[in-house]
């Protein structure tokens, strides 16, 4: 091989290079700017949907303010720990499709508003702006009829890799002890805050279609499936009795490098409670 052949490959093998390099740097940027701009919108929402408790902050009368304690929320961070209510009436008028908020640990790890379409499809790659992201949004099944009143809402969020969105929930798979200190949502339902308590936690194939179900036919029906999702689960959580009466959600995200596998977590509804 002469030297002319030889140069011609070594500027052929650099140019290669340099243009796996280039869109390699695109697509790392382009990810980046994405992260970004999904982090962006849902603070900025947060910010303007959870507003200062005004009562409160002015010193009113506590017995007058008790009404509103399902409404409230402490936000990590404000350096006061200062109390702030959710304004669902402006973020239904952001997008008609709300219908809620979902919180992890005062929204420290998840803070996001709740979104149920015609399809299951349309938020999948969209913020709640209705612009297209990876980072999606997170939103009920359209299957569930009463959305978040649902007897089992289905609840799908992405798992990011910067643990945005559903991301932090394969903590409740890796560590099996981390739900002892994570051991309940605070998700609101319109207006109204419940809180929902974690009771089973598991893989799930997903060609396994009995855990999406959101009808059941009788109570028996519905107790036998709560009982066998809590068979399940990873680890036995004891969350007290649930019954028939009760109402439960189910998150559900995708598990890294397992295409055919989903993370789940069963949530059940209570009550806030008074000394909150």
């Amino acid at each position: 091989m002469n030297n002319k052949v030889r140069n011609l490959l070594r500027y052929a093998v650099m140019i290669i290079a340099l243009v796996v390099f280039s869109y390699s740097s695109y697509k790392l940027a382009s990810i980046y700017i994405g992260y970004k701009e999904g982090n962006d919108v849902y603070k900025n929402i947060q910010d303007d949907f959870f507003v200062p408790n005004i009562d409160q902050s002015e010193g009113g009368d506590e017995d007058n303010n008790s009404e509103d304690n399902n409404n409230n929320i402490v936000i990590e961070g404000d350096g006061e720990g200062q109390e702030f209510v959710f304004d669902f009436e402006s973020l239904k008028k952001l997008n008609k499709y709300a219908v809620g908020w979902i919180s992890l640990d005062d929204g420290e790890y998840i803070s996001y508003p709740v979104l149920q379409c015609e399809d299951n499809d349309k938020y999948l790659r969209r913020l709640i702006t209705g612009k297209k992201n990876t980072a999606g949004s997170i939103f009920v099944d359209y299957r569930c009829e009463g959305g978040l009143d649902a007897k089992n809402t289905i609840i799908y969020g992405h798992n990011m890799r910067n643990l945005s969105m559903f991301g932090t929930l394969k903590n409740y798979y890796d560590e099996p002890e981390y739900y002892k200190e994570h051991p309940y949502f605070d998700i609101w339902v319109g207006e109204k805050q419940y809180r929902y308590y974690v009771f089973s936690i598991y893989h799930l194939n997903i060609y396994d279609n009995n855990t999406y179900q959101f009808k059941y036919e009788t109570d028996e029906a519905f107790l036998q499936y709560v009982e066998e999702r809590k068979q399940l689960s990873i680890v036995p959580i004891d969350v007290g009795e649930i019954t028939a009466q009760d109402k439960i959600a189910t998150l559900s995200t995708c598990v890294r490098n397992h295409d055919e596998l989903r993370l789940i977590l069963h949530l059940v509804r209570r009550e806030i409670p008074k000394e909150e």
